[in-house]
């Protein structure tokens, strides 16, 4: 027996799909750890640019470039798990035009991240509104 679905079958199965589905995610929601309650708990975390020590591969000659690049990654990856420790977490990494780590800190992390060695500046995001009337 061929059964036909017809527009309003397939109208009643999405609804059914989209309630079976929301239950579950809202439970998830309030049960989260990073509901209202933990919110409140997390500290404050800033954008901030870690500029590194090493110079960046640019400004190294071609032929020592693929031992620079070793050094530089070396040197990411030290002060990266230094960071963590500090609470950051990693957004990006770039190592051509300027040696330098992108994260996300918690703000009173800033002073001890700007005393690890290598670490030659740390420079908060600020995000400039450009579209001003």
């Amino acid at each position: 027996m061929k059964r036909s679905i017809d527009g309003r079958d397939n109208v009643r199965r999405r609804r059914a799909v989209a309630l079976l589905m929301a239950a579950p995610l809202a439970a998830l929601a309030r049960a989260a750890p990073g509901g209202p309650a933990a919110v409140a708990d997390r500290p404050t975390m800033v954008e901030a640019w870690v500029r590194l020590s090493l110079p960046e591969l640019a400004r190294v000659p071609a032929a020592q470039r693929s031992d620079a690049l070793l050094l530089i990654e070396r040197q990411q990856d030290e002060v990266m798990r230094q960071l963590v420790a500090l609470g950051a977490i990693e957004q990006a990494r770039v190592h051509i035009v300027r040696n330098a780590l992108a994260v996300r800190i918690p703000v009173s992390a800033l002073p001890q991240a700007r005393a690890i060695e290598g670490v030659l500046a740390v420079t908060p995001v600020r995000h400039r509104d450009i579209h001003r009337p």
